[in-house]
């Protein structure tokens, strides 16, 4: 097992709020006196400014993440989304742009049942680490970035079965933004889940799976696959206590190859220092499409401190075997910069 030494360094675009004000206009919910509709629009933002040594690939500062959004709210019943993203790592050699990440439309409590609508291009929804644009580690697990669907453009529907549970059903172009929907894919998506919110309901579950293909099998871009996930999460405020973990399996194929992934993954913060927390998180993948079907393992621990209520410092060691798809990185360091 080889071992990486990462140095997250987390630090949210700390702009004063009225630097904020300068770069886009905020507004709280305001009521309009001739409609009586409700309008919100809010500018978010966020930046990762990575700096690796000791990589036989990456090395040096590179800005890894980087994504722009607009969110707003009409009405009670309306909202829409917009957030843009880089194509690759901005240090690259290849001139990198940005492409939209989201541009959807959320329609909410049709015919007053609790039931809502979105339609667009977004990430269909299948964890809550993967799905939700709000990143609450220095990176996204490998099993969902290996497995989990991307941006789609398609159209996705949720009911409230009661005040704690909800079901959903998608379903999407099934190959992402980036292949532009040039063949006859498709991907279904399906999902149960009971979120978790604050100390009213510290638990929260949920199941989801999503099935795709990809022409007819012999067709030279054939290609199949359908992935199951299960996972569950709690979180105590007053001790500073938060654990999450995770069950995923399913099939892939094309016309030279077949795999059947399956692993885990799970994740843990302790309080430590004051305010501060203990982060450690853990992943397995068996039979990884991505590595020709190798074992893809990593370990990842470290301390979280939140200098300001805008500002957050990962400091964590991590461990990789037998390493990622793009070289190894030995040692780095992560700014996260970011405004909600």
């Amino acid at each position: 097992m080889k071992s990486l030494l990462c140095a997250a360094l987390l630090a949210t675009l700390a702009l004063a709020e009225d630097d904020i004000g300068q770069l886009v206009e905020q507004h709280e919910p305001t009521e309009a006196a001739s409609s009586g509709e409700i309008h919100h629009t809010a500018f978010e933002a966020l930046a990762d400014v990575q700096y690796a040594t000791n990589g036989p690939v990456q090395q040096g500062f590179s800005i890894s993440r980087l994504w722009f959004g607009v969110t707003g709210r009409i009405d009670s019943t309306l909202d829409y989304r917009f957030f843009a993203t880089e194509t690759r790592d901005l240090s690259a050699i290849q001139l990198p742009f940005l492409l939209p990440r989201e541009v959807s439309l959320g329609i909410h409590n049709l015919a007053e049942s609790g039931a809502s609508i979105r339609v667009g291009l977004f990430r269909p929804w299948l964890n809550p680490y993967w799905s939700e644009m709000r990143m609450e580690f220095p990176g996204y697990f490998g099993i969902h970035s290996t497995l989990l669907q991307g941006e789609q453009m398609g159209v996705e529907g949720v009911y409230p079965i009661d005040s704690h549970i909800e079901v959903g059903v998608g379903m999407n172009n099934g190959n992402g933004v980036f292949a532009l929907n040039t063949n006859n894919s498709r991907g279904f998506t399906f999902f149960v889940r009971r979120p978790r919110r604050g100390e009213d309901k510290p638990i929260g579950w949920g199941a989801s799976i999503y099935s795709f293909r990809q022409s007819a099998a012999g067709a030279s871009n054939y290609r199949e696959n359908w992935v199951g996930n299960l996972f569950a999460e709690i979180e105590s405020a007053g001790y500073g206590v938060k654990a999450g973990f995770e069950f995923v399996w399913g099939g892939y194929s094309d016309n030279a190859s077949s795999y059947s992934p399956q692993g885990w993954a799970g994740h843990l913060y302790l309080p430590f220092l004051g305010g501060n927390r203990l982060m450690l998180r853990a992943e397995l993948l068996n039979n990884s499409p991505d590595l020709g079907g190798r074992t893809y393992k990593r370990f990842e621990m470290g301390p979280v401190f939140h200098p300001t209520s805008s500002t957050t410092l990962f400091l964590t060691e991590q461990y990789t075997e037998p390493g990622t798809t793009s070289g190894e990185v030995s040692t780095f360091l992560l700014l996260r910069a970011e405004v909600f």
